[in-house]
């Protein structure tokens, strides 16, 4: 055999020994998501640039390359990986789309948008003009105070730009899902069964399980205009295993249509009807509320409330005309930790004076984001109540007390929620809740003063419908967006003020009277 032949064989026989395994994109996007938390992205990222000089034709390699920079935090080199890969390759769309990502990390929108508009074949497919209007659409509102126009329909997108197109669109003001629903259900263990019962508090009340089932659905309809008709419906069951204490359960059930004005800054009407059935022997039908309601929204995370109407009591002297309302906001201190703060009042005007009640008090709150999706919220709420014309004969007969009635509420909650799986939830709380009352002379069951203690497993499901969502896609050679942008904190924070709300309403409706 010539050597010419000796070479030319060595050459095929160790060929396979040198030949790079094939490229597993999806693998390789993992490995270095999991690198940015283990450490280890130093090493994934010589091991690219290895890739990358045994086969520098491959697009895959460059887009992985600039992601693991980025991951890493490492910008420029990022962005001269990508530099180099497009200065070659002009029209690819996707990586266009990474280096203007990559402009407006560094705080340059105005070299994203001309990234994203100086190239007329871009973007090539629907997924594509999906990033580069999501991309445009930060652009355009980076350093603006206002908050960004609601984005335009989209039929399909990859996964990652999906999920930040829904995000945006519900952190928008004017922009609400069609249909949402929301379950949550909770099981543990209370201190005192009474104090969730709207027909007693008493501090005698023996301790037990408890079982709670709160449903929300809404539907707003999907126009275009300022004026959208909108419903809600909600329904607030609880109840207690044990057989004495089944008599504190009792069905809380509301409906609320009405119209939403405005888009940006949105202002809602409706009326609310309420109905509460209780487990109580002879007390079926509790009472019934009919009220009109007006809330005010706006996209600086700023909420302000007003209702007012008539309650009807089976205990007619109860019945009463209410009056209440409140303002709150959020302030977001940074991407982890979010304050909210209430205040509110109300204002009730019985048939029988002594029932009559004018009070008030702040909420705060604190929502803190932790690593891998957690959350852990916490919550304070204060109130003062007066009943004016309690006291004397009358006020004795109401209240058990000749003094006129004074309480003070102090109710806390800490939750800490896991990391989402899909559309579940799941968590545990801690809730506490006391009251201090003047009305405190034990005759038979008339004492106002209680406290609880209740630790609740919570599991939460939330749903929605969105008609105009993308459809997402799927791509095996495709290297993610990496999307790094906290959008939707005043939209949440909103949804946080209303839940508190209603906690704390249902807390009020449930401790308010003694039989």
């Amino acid at each position: 055999m010539t050597c010419r032949g000796l070479i030319l064989a060595s050459i095929l026989l160790c060929a396979p020994l040198h030949a790079a395994e094939p490229l597993c994109v999806p693998c390789e996007v993992k490995r270095i998501a999991e690198g940015a938390t283990d450490g280890t992205l130093s090493q994934i990222i010589t091991s690219l640039k290895q890739r990358r000089e045994d086969d520098p034709d491959n697009r895959a390699i460059h887009l992985l390359l600039a992601s693991a920079y980025e991951r890493d935090d490492n910008l420029f080199w990022a962005r001269n990986v990508l530099y180099a890969w497009t200065a070659a390759h002009p029209a690819d769309c996707e990586a266009l789309s990474l280096l203007a990502w990559l402009q407006l990390r560094q705080g340059a929108p105005g070299e994203a948008l001309s990234l994203l508009s100086e190239n007329s074949a871009c973007p090539d497919t629907v997924p594509m003009e999906t990033r580069f209007s999501l991309l445009q659409d930060a652009a355009t509102a980076a350093g603006q105070e206002d908050p960004a126009p609601p984005l335009p329909r989209a039929k399909r997108a990859f996964q990652e730009d999906r999920a930040v197109w829904l995000q945006r669109w519900n952190a928008h003001p004017g922009s609400l899902p069609p249909l949402r629903l929301r379950l949550d259900a909770a099981t543990g263990f209370t201190s005192n069964s009474s104090a969730g019962s709207p027909t007693d508090a008493s501090t005698d009340a023996a301790n037990g399980f408890v079982n709670r089932l709160d449903a929300d659905a809404s539907f707003t309809a999907p126009l275009r205009g300022p004026v959208r008709p909108m419903v809600q419906g909600t329904a607030r069951l609880q109840g207690f295993p044990a057989q004495a204490l089944r008599e504190y359960s009792y069905v809380d059930l509301a409906w609320r249509p009405g119209v939403i004005f405005g888009r940006t800054n949105r202002l809602t009407l409706a009326y609310r009807g309420n109905l509460l059935l209780s487990a109580w022997p002879g007390h079926r039908y509790f009472y019934e509320a009919h009220r009109g309601e007006a809330e005010l929204e706006t996209g600086a995370g700023f909420i302000a409330f007003m209702g007012a109407g008539r309650r009807i009591f089976r205990d007619g002297g109860r019945t009463r005309t209410e009056l209440d309302g409140g303002v709150g906001g959020s302030l977001p201190m940074n991407d982890w930790l979010s304050l909210l703060a209430v205040a509110s009042f109300r204002y009730f005007d019985a048939v029988g004076d002594p029932y009559d009640q004018a009070g008030g008090g702040p909420l705060v709150a604190a929502l803190v984001r932790l690593p891998v999706n957690m959350r852990l919220r916490m919550a304070l709420s204060a109130a003062v109540d007066v009943f004016p014309h309690s006291g004397g004969e009358r006020g004795t007969l109401a209240f058990g007390t000749q003094q006129r009635r004074r309480d003070l509420t102090v109710r806390q909650s800490s939750e800490f929620w896991f990391p989402p799986l899909g559309a579940f939830h799941a968590g545990f709380a801690w809730e506490f809740n006391h009251r201090d009352s003047n009305a405190d002379e034990a005759q038979g069951t008339l004492n106002y003063d209680y406290a609880e203690h209740r630790i609740l497993l919570k599991l939460r499901m939330e749903w929605t419908l969105n008609p105009a969502a993308p459809r997402a896609v799927k791509d095996p050679m495709h290297v993610p967006l990496n999307w790094g942008i906290s959008a939707g904190k005043n939209a949440d924070m909103n949804s946080e003020i209303r839940s508190l709300l209603q906690q704390d309403e249902a807390a009020r409706a449930s401790s308010s009277c003694v039989e």
